[in-house]
C-alpha cells in the first residue's frame, strides 16, 4: 500500500476460560471492488498469542494469508 491504513477495531469477543480475540480491519470485507484487510489476535488464557492476517484484492477472494502461533515456553 502507498499509503498508511487505519485498522478500526471492528470485532471484540472473550470466549469464557479459553481466550480473547480482537479483530481489525480495513475495507469491507465482503466488498470485492476494493482491497481490504483483517488483522486478528487472539490472546489464550494459557499464555498463547495468535495473529492471523487475512486479505483480498479488488475483484478477488478474502482469504486468509498468513497465520503465526506464540506459545510459553
Amino acid at each position: 500500500m502507498p499509503t498508511v491504513c487505519v485498522f478500526k477495531l471492528r470485532r471484540f469477543r472473550r470466549i469464557p476460560g479459553n481466550k480473547t480475540i480482537f479483530i481489525f480491519g480495513f475495507g469491507e470485507r465482503s466488498d470485492e471492488k476494493i482491497f481490504r484487510e483483517e488483522i486478528s489476535i487472539e490472546i489464550w488464557d494459557a499464555g498463547n498469542i495468535a495473529y492471523n492476517y487475512y486479505w483480498g484484492e479488488a475483484g478477488g477472494h478474502f482469504l486468509s494469508r498468513s497465520t503465526v502461533i506464540m506459545r510459553k515456553l
